[in-house]
């Protein structure tokens, strides 16, 4: 029975290559942000906004929890039930911000910094007072979650919300993630890593020397990048973050989705930008990754059941129109691919791969990133539809919108991130400051009002 405990909670390779990665300096966390209108005219006190998390922490049980190393990293880590507070999990923040962009700014040097899951892998920020966005008045208590991508991803965030928020929560419950063991059990954890390793030895060997190949060659090709600073605990805050609320006019119960919209809008918008600064093209550019969600044919995975699409963004298509088909027939196939029977057995082959060689490929990859020596996609945009039928408020406040920060992954340079919920509509873009650079907050600035001017012109012709 204590066996079978250990078993059951252990992180699929998929959770376990994102905790891994946070244990490596960057941060790998997502930071999602629902903001409330502060409906009283007042904002919240402390023990107001303690009691109303403390009454909802009875509904998030299935959170009490950490993660656990396997003795020396011989087997992938696993859930062990923890015991959980409200103060524990709950922080209220009084900083007073000039603006909302003051507070982004804020919450951009925050999320450079990730959880120790091995303490607690998820947190929650308030901020009470922050003031609206330009043409919006009064002001707004922002809920901030930050957890480790080992825990919750984009998919969760309905059920999430659902739970803090709505009137009618019930017990959250994540898909994907294993029930936590009742103790820690390092002598099983150790023994069966141990036998799998040396079982998995020689196959894990052939494929290191594969991905080593695959990495050289892939290091001849243009487009490497300096390398990226903030290797510690606590990196050098290398982000930027604006949030945008385009008018999805034409697009609501259009054929065309969101996603492919804001594809084309981010198309324009990159074209943009580096013709402005007189840049050439980086390696990559062309492509933008977009996070495919692939349901339970790819249960294996664990909480992080997604896949990557390279999507074609067609650049150089002069006709907007013509140039949002392209990229809508390239979104459809990329997803079609990536979710296809071989690709997810080819996912869920590679939880076969023993701990200690999956952390080197992690590792070597992850490294060759950082350094620059191998060009990595530059853009990346993620969709998030939570419905139309939300019903999320605070006794003290009414739903405006929410918003989300992903994990800057080594050598993005803009990361997007589109929410729906209710009538409300938000575009998180986050942009990479370089090590040196004077302007780095201007340039995302530019590209964040190009990108908003390019939005409202795809808006015009959906459909």
């Amino acid at each position: 029975m204590l066996f079978r405990d250990w078993r059951q909670a252990r992180l699929s390779w998929a959770d376990a290559g994102n905790y891994h990665g946070s244990t490596r300096g960057l941060s790998t966390d997502s930071w999602s942000f629902v903001a409330f209108a502060e409906d009283q005219g007042r904002s919240p006190g402390h023990e107001e906004i303690r009691e109303y998390f403390d009454g909802r922490l009875k509904l998030l049980s299935t959170l009490a929890r950490r993660v656990v190393d396997a003795p020396a990293g011989l087997d992938y880590p696993y859930w062990v039930r923890t015991d959980m507070s409200v103060d524990d999990v709950v922080a209220v923040y009084d900083e007073p911000s000039r603006s909302f962009d003051h507070w982004l700014d804020q919450m951009a040097q925050r999320s450079a910094c990730g959880l120790d899951s091995r303490q607690h892998p998820w947190r929650i920020h308030v901020f009470p007072g922050v003031p609206a966005p330009v043409g919006t008045p009064g002001a707004m208590t922002v809920v901030v979650v930050q957890a480790s991508h080992a825990m919750l991803v984009g998919a969760s965030l309905r059920t999430l919300f659902d739970t803090l928020f709505a009137p009618d929560a019930r017990p959250l419950v994540i898909e994907g993630l294993p029930p936590p063991a009742i103790r820690p059990h390092p002598v099983a954890a150790a023994a069966y890593g141990l036998v799998r390793a040396s079982a998995r030895s020689i196959p894990a060997a052939i494929g290191l020397v594969a991905t080593r190949r695959a990495l050289r060659s892939m290091a001849q090709s243009p487009g490497a990048l300096p390398g990226i600073a903030g290797q510690g605990r606590n990196p050098i805050p290398d982000r930027h973050i604006r949030v945008i609320h385009p008018d999805l006019g034409r697009a609501r119960g259009r054929p065309r989705t969101v996603t492919v919209l804001g594809l084309t809008a981010v198309s324009f918008a990159l074209e943009r930008y580096y013709h402005e600064r007189d840049e050439p093209y980086p390696a990559l550019t062309s492509k933008a990754a977009v996070p495919v969600a692939l349901g339970e044919d790819a249960g294996a995975l664990g909480v992080n059941r997604l896949a990557r699409a390279l999507v074609d963004l067609h650049l150089g298509v002069p006709d907007m129109e013509e140039r949002m088909t392209a990229i809508e027939q390239a979104l459809a196939g990329e997803r079609a691919r990536a979710s296809s029977p071989t690709a997810i057995g080819g996912l869920v082959r590679n939880g076969r791969e023993a701990y200690p060689w999956h952390r080197r490929e992690l590792d070597m990859v992850d490294d060759v990133l950082r350094a620059g020596t191998v060009p990595s996609v530059k853009t990346v945009v993620s969709s998030v539809n939570c419905g139309a039928d939300v019903q999320w408020s605070l006794p003290w406040g009414s739903f405006r919108f929410t918003a989300g920060v992903p994990s800057l992954a080594p050598g993005t340079e803009f990361l997007h991130t589109f929410i729906r919920a209710g009538d409300a509509f938000a575009v998180t873009v986050m942009g990479r400051l370089h090590a040196g650079e004077s302007d780095g907050a201007a340039r995302v600035d530019r590209y964040v009002e190009l990108l908003r001017e390019c939005w409202d012109g795809a808006n015009t012709i959906v459909g």
